[in-house]
């Protein structure tokens, strides 16, 4: 029999997928054939919060970007009087805009200050107390196990970016279903600690369980393989919410800064620049488009896209020293 085990990360995209995406979460409340560790409910839970004010930070840096000055212009000789009446009414219609983010504002705030409000944590909770659900406990001689994988560098490996993590969250989950698993197993992740090491895990994997494990990046693909009945349409839809959280954190690994203050960042550029940067990164329509594609947009050079591009990044960037040319290398 094949099981279902799904990474932390995946569970928390649900926070940030379309609410239409939720059909992929109930069918996992509802599945015979899910696998969850005590770990990945521990980081849940830890991070919901994170999540969630990530979502109520955006909508607050779209608030801010209303402002009065959008539509008054200064008052001019003879029509200053009328003008000043216009910027009126003007800045009321800003008033009435700010607070039509409001609503959103407290239902966020709510599924912070109280969990019974949160709907995610709410089917999340089903998985768990489903009587089919597998349940692996916390472990100490796992735990050792995960201690002495880290300290060996083996994969995989609690890495942020090329930087050590003071924990050891990845090694424990992987040690903990070395441990435990007596089933084949679909693993869903879009960490690459696990999708680039994949060969060798599953190699390790089926000489320590003697069974097979299969690395996903989609929760709906992986319903589907153990024989969960799920729309076409499902698919597609986290295919491309996931493509789009790839494209926010290719831009983030690139300029070091958090996606969440991206609409911000972005009007500091010019709009050439923004829009540069956009077609790179595939924020426009999901297609990264080469500087070749970008310099036959504009009608300039390549050379020209180039150096559009390399001073947008600099302007973004928060951390001087931040390594631009971690960027794919074009071909």
């Amino acid at each position: 029999m094949i099981k279902l085990f799904i990474d932390t990360n995946k569970y928390l995209d649900f926070y940030r997928y379309k609410e239409e995406n939720r059909e992929i979460l109930d069918k996992l409340a509802l599945s015979d054939n899910i696998i969850i560790t005590e770990q990945v409910i521990r980081e849940f839970k830890r991070n919901r919060v994170t999540e969630l004010n990530n979502l109520l930070d955006k909508i607050l840096a779209k608030e801010k970007q209303f402002t009065n000055n959008m539509c008054n212009i200064e008052p001019m000789g003879i029509f200053s009087d009328r003008i000043t009446e216009i910027n009126k009414k003007n800045s009321k219609f800003i008033d009435q805009i700010k607070k039509s983010f409001r609503p959103i504002e407290d239902e966020i705030r709510n599924m912070i200050n109280d969990d019974r409000n949160d709907s995610v944590l709410d089917t999340f909770n089903k998985i768990i107390s489903n009587d089919s659900t597998i349940f692996i406990e916390d472990d100490e001689e796992v735990y050792n196990l995960a201690i002495k994988r880290n300290n060996l560098g083996g994969v995989p490996r609690s890495e942020k970016n090329g930087f050590k993590s003071l924990t050891i969250c990845d090694e424990y989950i992987w040690e903990s279903l070395l441990s435990t698993s007596n089933y084949d197993l679909v693993f869903v992740t879009k960490d690459s600690t696990y999708l680039d090491n994949k060969n060798i895990l599953s190699e390790e994997y089926k000489t320590k369980t003697g069974n097979n494990i299969f690395f996903i990046k989609y929760v709906s693909e992986a319903l589907k393989i153990i024989g969960e009945k799920i729309s076409k349409e499902a698919i597609e839809k986290e295919q491309q919410e996931q493509n789009a959280l790839e494209l926010l954190d290719d831009l983030r690994r690139v300029t070091g800064i958090n996606t969440d203050e991206l609409g911000e960042i972005l009007l500091s550029l010019t709009e050439t620049e923004e829009q540069v940067i956009k077609l790179r990164f595939g924020l426009v329509d999901g297609i990264r488009r080469t500087l070749e594609e970008i310099s036959l947009i504009f009608g300039i050079s390549r050379e020209d896209a180039r150096k559009i591009e390399a001073k947008a990044l600099r302007k973004m960037r928060k951390n001087y020293g931040y390594d631009i040319l971690n960027m794919e290398k074009e071909k």
